[in-house]
C-alpha cells in the first residue's frame, strides 16, 4: 500500500509540474513545442544544417570585386611579345654560329702558317695536320685545309722534291682519296694565273694517276693550258716553253727529282 501511496503521489507532482509550466509559457507568450517532437528539441527551425559543399561563389565576389570591371586578354600585345623573344633566340643562335665559323677560319689560317714551317720534316708536318684536325673538331674544314695549304704552296714555294712529298703526306694524313685531291685541284686551278697553273697541274700528274674519274676532273687544266700554250706559238713558233711544261707535267711520280723540279 504504501507504495501504491509513492506512485500516485508521483503522477501527481509530475502533473503539476506540467501543468505550471504550460501556465508559465502562456503568461511569457512562448510556444512549446508539440509531444512528438522531443529529437528536435533544443533546434533553432531558422538555422540552417551543417554541409560540408562550400557555396558557390564567383572570384572576386568575396573580395568585393566589379566581374564587368575585369581587363581583357589582350591578343596581339602576346603575339608581339612571341615574336620578339623569337627574334631575340634567333639573333642569338646566329651570333653564335657566326662566332664559331670565324673561330674555324681563323684555326685554318695559322695550320696554313705552321705547316708551311714544317714542309722538310713530314713527322712534325703529319703531327701539325693532326693537332689541327683535332682542334677544328670531327669532319671540320677539311677541304679548307688542303685548299689554303696547297694554293700557299703553289703560290709561295718553288716545286721541290720536299713540296711534293708533303703534299702528298697531307692527303694522306687527312685520308683524301684521288677524287678529292683531284676536285681541291680543279677549283685551285680556277683562281690561279697562268704561271701558278703551269705548277698546280705539275703537282697534279703527280697526285693524281690511275685514277680515271679523278683524272677526268683535272683533265680541264691540263686543256686550259694546251690552249694558253697554243695562243703563244705566234710569238715562240716553236714553242719551246710550252711544250717543256707539258712534258715535264707528264712525268711519271716515280722518276720526279729535285733536279727535273
Amino acid at each position: 500500500m504504501l507504495i501504491l501511496e509513492l506512485i500516485n503521489n508521483t503522477h501527481e507532482v509530475a502533473g503539476t509540474d506540467d501543468n505550471e509550466e504550460l501556465v508559465f509559457a502562456k503568461e511569457e507568450g512562448v510556444v512549446l513545442p508539440e509531444a512528438g517532437d522531443d529529437e528536435d528539441e533544443g533546434m533553432d527551425s531558422s538555422v540552417a544544417p551543417y554541409t560540408t559543399e562550400e557555396p558557390a561563389v564567383s572570384y572576386g565576389a568575396h573580395q568585393g570585386v566589379d566581374q564587368s570591371a575585369r581587363p581583357d586578354i589582350d591578343v596581339k600585345s602576346i603575339v608581339i611579345s612571341n615574336v620578339i623573344a623569337f627574334a631575340a633566340m634567333g639573333g642569338a643562335a646566329w651570333l653564335a654560329a657566326t662566332a664559331f665559323h670565324k673561330r674555324q677560319v681563323g684555326l685554318v689560317d695559322q695550320f696554313v702558317v705552321h705547316a708551311n714551317g714544317f714542309i722538310g720534316d713530314i713527322a712534325k708536318l703529319g703531327a701539325c695536320v693532326r693537332l689541327y684536325k683535332f682542334k677544328l673538331g670531327p669532319r671540320q674544314m677539311r677541304d679548307r685545309m688542303f685548299f689554303q695549304l696547297m694554293g700557299d704552296i703553289v703560290i709561295r714555294k718553288q716545286i721541290t722534291i720536299e713540296t711534293v712529298r708533303a703534299i702528298k703526306h697531307v692527303t694522306h694524313v687527312l685520308k683524301f682519296d684521288q677524287v678529292r685531291v683531284a676536285k681541291t685541284i680543279h677549283e685551285l686551278g680556277n683562281t690561279f694565273s697562268v704561271g701558278d697553273s703551269q705548277k698546280l697541274l705539275f703537282y697534279a700528274e703527280r697526285l693524281v694517276y690511275n685514277d680515271k674519274r679523278a683524272e677526268k676532273i683535272v683533265q680541264p687544266l691540263r686543256l686550259f693550258l694546251q690552249e694558253q700554250f697554243r695562243d703563244s706559238a705566234v710569238d715562240d713558233p716553236e714553242n719551246t716553253r710550252g711544250k717543256a711544261i707539258v712534258d715535264r707535267s707528264q712525268v711519271s711520280p716515280s722518276l720526279c727529282t729535285t733536279v727535273m723540279c
